[in-house]
């Protein structure tokens, strides 16, 4: 009896062992194909959380990694036809063929028109804390960055099949500044 129990009990722990190595291995994979990635095509609907009110905005972005990124207003209506170029420094409001110079608000925030190229650099680039498995394949990972002495917390939910991010929260200070919800995504150029 006692060497089935102890039998069964090695079993079981192998198996959990398996389990762990498995979620391990996704992880992995989601975050390798990540670090290959040099562009990707994404939409998303963005919400901002200021102190006194929410805003919505449905936005398209094509990220370059070290270069140029373009983000799109698809709505509201009133501001489709405006475009941000952002470099990372840098940040460029076009409207029909009027170019203007759009410094940043303030020295940690971050505006809604670079939330979407700054979620892949903080996946590519930031420090990843915690990852675990959640209901329906996704997989769940928190990637801390800084940015003049403020930690900025990226949670993104990523589909385990296909490592195409479904959701995000962005906060900082522990206050929720974003929620993005990822209505398509497409890899460019993935590196093997």
């Amino acid at each position: 009896m006692k060497r089935c129990l102890a039998a069964l009990l090695v079993m079981v722990l192998s198996l959990a062992g398996c389990a762990k190595e498995e979620e391990r291995a996704a992880a992995e994979r989601i975050l390798q194909q990540y670090e290959g990635m040099e562009s990707c095509r994404m939409e998303a609907k963005v919400r901002c959380e200021y102190s006194s009110e929410s805003r919505e905005y449905t936005l398209g972005c094509t990220y370059h990694e070290g270069g140029a990124c373009e983000v799109e207003v698809l709505e509201p209506e009133g501001l489709r036809e405006i475009s941000i170029v952002f470099d990372g420094e840098q940040r460029q409001v076009i409207y029909k063929d009027l170019v203007l110079d759009a410094p940043a608000l303030g020295k940690n925030r971050l505006s809604p028109a670079e939330i979407l190229p700054r979620a892949m650099d903080a996946v590519k680039q930031g420090w990843l804390l915690e990852e675990n498995a959640e209901e329906g394949s996704l997989r769940r990972m928190t990637f801390e960055t800084e940015e003049n002495g403020v930690k900025q917390y990226w949670t993104l939910w990523f589909d385990e099949e296909t490592g195409v991010p479904r959701c995000a929260e962005v906060s900082e200070d522990s206050q929720l500044f974003f929620t993005i919800e990822f209505t398509s995504f497409s890899f460019d150029d993935i590196i093997s």
